[in-house]
């Protein structure tokens, strides 16, 4: 599943980069998909979430904690 994300970013750059990515015939698009799976793979990220999840025996809860929840130790 494709997720999109938003970030804020100079226009200069974005611009720059847009350039360069056409410059090799991509989109920006394609670049920083790339980048991101390269930086990903790199770091262990994902084998290292899946193990904290596992781990930490993360559950998604139905309902809004509140700020006492969040907070107890």
């Amino acid at each position: 599943m494709i997720k999109n994300i938003t970030f804020s970013v100079d226009e200069k750059i974005i611009r720059m980069a847009r350039e360069k990515a056409a410059r090799n015939n991509m989109s920006l698009n394609e670049v920083f998909r790339q980048w991101l799976s390269q930086y990903a793979r790199e770091t262990g990220l994902g084998r290292e979430l899946d193990d904290f999840l596992k781990i930490t025996e993360y559950k998604k809860h139905d309902k809004k904690l509140t700020r006492e929840e969040l907070n107890e130790r």
